[in-house]
């Protein structure tokens, strides 16, 4: 597999209203300050789910990574067959509803565009796409402030299919 990156964010750099909706913010230059191309993948394709799922990883100022699988799209409300790979517990599993992490959906809260729980908290924590920041920060993983964000989704190439004359 390979790590395609499809969203982040220093900061410093706030992402528009409209993201909330399009999923997209300065989709063509990934070395923007706030980029994120979500709305405008294929996610029917098989490379983004060859097992059934997507693969993800979050990584907040670089060194708190989260890696799951989910069976939604990023842009669902609602989030479908979460299961974490890393850390083994994810979650974490103490940690209340709204701030617990249950992977990435579609937020119902207008700061963010993505977050932990989608529409099924309004707390926003585990953001992607932060759009006003909480306390001068990205609200992050287990309740942290981040002042950075990266999010990944794995793909895996097609391999083309090759016949062998035998005969």
């Amino acid at each position: 597999i390979s790590w395609d990156l499809v969203a982040k964010q220093v900061s410093s750099a706030l992402f528009d209203a409209e993201a909330a909706t399009t999923f997209m913010m300065n989709a063509d230059d990934s070395s923007a300050d706030a980029y994120m191309k979500i709305g405008g993948m294929d996610a029917s394709s098989p490379s983004l789910r060859p097992t059934g799922k997507y693969r993800f990883k979050l990584i907040y100022d670089g060194s708190t990574v989260l890696e799951w699988e989910q069976s939604s799209w990023l842009t669902a409300t609602t989030i479908e067959g979460f299961e974490c790979i890393s850390p083994a517990d994810c979650g974490p599993s103490s940690a209340e509803h709204g701030d617990r992490f249950d992977g990435l959906g579609k937020s119902s809260h207008t700061d963010s565009v993505l977050d932990g729980t989608g529409s099924s908290h309004e707390d926003w924590w585990n953001s992607v796409g932060t759009i006003a920041l909480h306390h001068g920060s990205i609200p992050g993983w287990n309740r942290g402030l981040a002042s950075s964000m990266e999010l990944y989704v794995a793909t895996v190439l097609e391999v083309p299919i090759s016949w062998d004359l035998v005969a």
